[in-house]
């Protein structure tokens, strides 16, 4: 039953991710698009820095960043810029648990 209820909130989160996304490249105004940049960040948070969450934002801010548009551009790379401290905090987190592996199996 508590697995039914995590995936049923992940699958919340997915939906809401990419639905932000959505609006940071169709937004008619720098606001909303900032506005769902800080939602998306916070969204990554709350997820404890989701693998998955961050692959799909990661690979939307690709497009951003090739956008004809100068607003989703500029609008991408605040969202990258803001993903960069929750990717370190990966990266630490699994670079963490892959020491304690390595000591665990010596």
């Amino acid at each position: 039953n508590e697995n039914e209820t995590t995936s049923a909130t992940f699958k919340r989160a997915t939906e809401r991710c990419k639905r932000l996304l959505g609006l940071v490249e169709n937004s008619t105004t720098p606001t909303n698009r900032t506005l769902a940049v800080n939602r998306l960040l916070h969204l990554l948070q709350q997820q404890h820095n989701s693998l998955h969450l961050t692959d799909i934002i990661l690979r939307r801010c690709v497009s951003f960043l090739r956008s004809p548009s100068w607003e989703v551009r500029v609008t991408g790379s605040l969202l990258l810029g803001g993903m960069i401290p929750l990717c370190s905090a990966i990266s630490s987190h699994c670079s963490h648990h892959q020491e304690e592996h390595q000591h665990l199996s010596s």
